[in-house]
């Protein structure tokens, strides 16, 4: 197929708009050195060696930008995507001018002729990239402007499903230069699995043919998974029938090719698998580049997570967003990790920090947020209130930014009066600054969309329903017997309320342990006066930090879960109790409550959840109140019936409402929406 004439208007302007800038750059160059435009001295003095180094400066860039295929489409303007690459280019083309004149022959004969001193051929250098770095930028304001009009737009057709479906709309999203139109989106051939939303199912390749015609689309891009060879070899020859452009991005063209050559099965008969290669090599143009998006992670401590909510959302979040088309970045902190470099899909990336209480997380992520200036990234997520003060930044670069709130953070009380004001202007941040705020909660939601009048997304924790582990693993490190023990887990700091369990725990008659898993977060006064306050009970036992098969042993046999916190977003811990089949007591504050029932539950329902045959699936005391929370207690452990009733429900509950899955997807779909704005 011919190339419309229309798509050879942009790569022109482009090249144009380029060498304008350059020449610019030349003439205020020459102006730095003789500080008039006094075009005929230059002309008497100086002007055949000038004229030399002008037309040598302008074909050599101009050979450099078809080299490095400058002109070619889609084209992002970014000045971390941009800015390195025409420095490169500018500098190649200014060494090679200057060698190029000092070795010719005419220069050699006048030695007074050649006046470009150093000083200016820097200053050359520096304006080229200025000059055509502004240029660019305002040439793709307008080339964005003509594609939002409908001009020179590209009609295409996607077909294809599953991830490299995925990771293709991922592209086209943040690749926003390029002017697609997704005409129809299709998968050719019925079958499992069942098709996705917003995709059309064809019977072959002629149904495809006919829609093409129809539509009148000369291009297709290919995004089928690897193994699903006949429906590749139908989109083949459905293109080659229209005269239809076919396109693949090269590392899924790859794949395809090696599924091919490894398959049992030749998806076509009469003819050999190098036949096959060769006419997907032959038939798909696999030289158009679609760049991957990048998306830095920034406010957690890191991952892999060991301790910390925040963490756990992260390290679950960013290894799934990298199977759906994008490039993972997340910063860590030294003390945290001393992991650096790939990790399930993700780029980790260590730097300094001041490690400690009130300056760890400002200063690491300040230092992130530079890094990632100047780093090729599309979006930058910010994740909690006190790093999101940064936020403005990214954006200030031409950034997406995203601030995901996982409570109101100035409201916990290890911090003081100067800390906790600084944290409530991270909370405005997090509201004004950010292209989209995220809560996990809906509380979090309704409180934010209430004080500051602005659209934020709901988008909650998810969790992973693991196998139930034996309970060796707990006998035998711990000590501990199957359901002779009431369990806490969390971050040992005063809004989650372990004061108040071991009060009420002391005045229990009971032969149940409490065992609390969970070690000091900048709290090590707090948590000397929690093992103050348990005053010698042996029954009391301070576990410290538990990770992996240990934690979840510790769920799934304990007797009951108490979450007694004054303060939440949306707690991972309680997620994860209740998906081992935990029997949970929660304070009744509303982002423990969520998590419990939905809102169409009546409150009376929860005299007795036990007897109920839906929500809610755990029991509440009232927040902050050791004699209501004691009575709860002592009603869980004299009725052990209702309790383990309570067990049976709480696994399928949070299987259906909270999942690590659904949580990517709705955070990859957020991601391309902002893109597009």
């Amino acid at each position: 197929m011919r190339s419309s004439p229309k798509r050879i208007i942009l790569p022109v302007l482009l090249v144009v708009t380029d060498l304008l800038a350059l020449n610019a750059a030349y003439l205020t160059a020459l102006y730095l050195r003789f500080h008039a435009y006094d075009l005929l001295h230059w002309a008497r003095a100086f002007g055949i060696p000038y004229l030399h180094l002008l037309v040598a400066t302008n074909v050599i860039y101009f050979l450099l930008l078809l080299y490095y295929k400058e002109y070619l489409f889609p084209r992002r303007f970014k000045p971390t995507f941009v800015v390195p690459r025409i420095a490169k280019i500018v500098l190649i083309t200014t060494l090679a001018s200057v060698m190029i004149i000092f070795l010719s022959r005419g220069i050699a004969q006048n030695r007074r002729a050649f006046h470009f001193s150093r000083p200016t051929l820097i200053a050359f250098w520096i304006l080229c990239v200025g000059y055509i770095s502004l240029a660019r930028l305002l040439f793709g304001y307008i080339q964005l402007a003509v594609f939002r009009r409908g001009f020179l737009q590209r009609p295409v057709f996607l077909v294809g499903g599953g991830a490299p479906m995925k990771d293709l709309t991922t592209r086209l999203a943040f690749n926003r230069w390029f002017g697609v139109t997704v005409l129809g989106r299709f998968r050719v051939g019925s079958g499992a699995p069942p098709p996705e939303e917003g995709i059309e199912v064809l019977p072959d390749g002629a149904a495809l043919a006919g829609r093409i015609r129809e539509k009148n689309v000369r291009e297709i891009l290919l995004a089928a998974p690897p193994g699903d060879l006949s429906q590749i070899f139908a989109v083949t020859e459905a293109a080659k029938e229209t005269g239809c452009v076919l396109r693949m991005i090269p590392g899924q063209l790859q794949l395809v090719i090696s599924h091919l050559l490894l398959s049992e099965k030749i998806p076509a008969e009469n003819r050999t698998k190098e036949d096959l290669v060769y006419e997907l090599m032959q038939r798909v143009d696999a030289r158009f580049e679609l760049e991957l998006a990048t998306v830095a992670i920034i406010g957690a401590k890191g991952i892999p997570a060991t301790f910390g909510g925040i963490e756990r959302h992260v390290a679950e979040l960013t290894g799934r967003l990298a199977r759906q088309g994008f490039v993972v970045k997340v910063y860590s902190r030294p003390y945290y990790t001393t992991l650096e470099g790939r990790f399930q899909g993700v780029e980790v990336l260590r730097l300094p920090t001041i490690h400690t209480k009130h300056l760890d997380a400002i200063t690491h992520t300040f230092i992130a947020t530079l890094h990632t200036l100047m780093q090729r990234v599309d979006l930058a997520h910010f994740h909690a209130q006190g790093p999101s003060v940064f936020s403005f930044l990214p954006r200030l670069f031409g950034v997406r930014t995203v601030v995901t709130v996982h409570g109101l953070d100035w409201m916990r009380d290890k911090w003081g009066s100067f800390a906790s004001r600084c944290l409530q202007m991270g909370e405005s941040a997090s509201a004004r600054y950010p292209n989209r705020t995220v809560t996990v909660s809906r509380t979090l939601k309704r409180y934010y969309e209430q004080k500051y009048g602005r659209e934020v997304t709901y988008i909650p924790n998810g969790i992973d329903l693991k196998e139930i582990p034996a309970p060796r693993v707990i006998e035998e490190e711990f000590g501990l017997a199957p359901r002779s023990y009431i369990l806490f887990v969390g971050r040992l700091v005063p809004e989650k309320g372990c004061h108040y369990l071991i009060d009420a725990f002391r005045r229990l008659q009971t032969d149940l342990a409490l065992v609390i898993a969970g070690g000091s977060s900048h709290s090590d006064e707090y948590v000397n006066q929690l093992k103050e306050s348990a005053g010698g009970d042996e029954r009391i036992r301070f576990l410290g930090y538990v990770y992996g098969d240990s934690l979840s042993a510790l769920y799934a046999h304990s007797y009951l879960y108490v979450h007694p916190s004054d303060l939440e977003g949306l707690s991972i811990a309680l997620l994860e109790a209740l998906s081992f089949g935990c029997a949970a007591l929660v304070s009744d504050i509303d982002e423990n409550l969520e998590v419990l029932t939905d809102e169409e539950t009546p409150a009376e329902t929860w005299e007795d959840p036990s007897g109920q045959a839906g929500p809610p699936v755990g029991f509440r005391f009232r927040r902050g109140d050791r004699d209501d929370l004691l009575r709860r207690l002592a009603e869980r452990i004299s009725d052990p019936e209702g309790t383990e009733k309570m067990r049976g429900k709480t696994r399928e509950w949070i299987r259906r409402r909270y999942d690590w899955d659904v949580v990517a997807e709705q955070t990859a779909a957020l991601y391309r929406t902002i893109a597009k704005k």
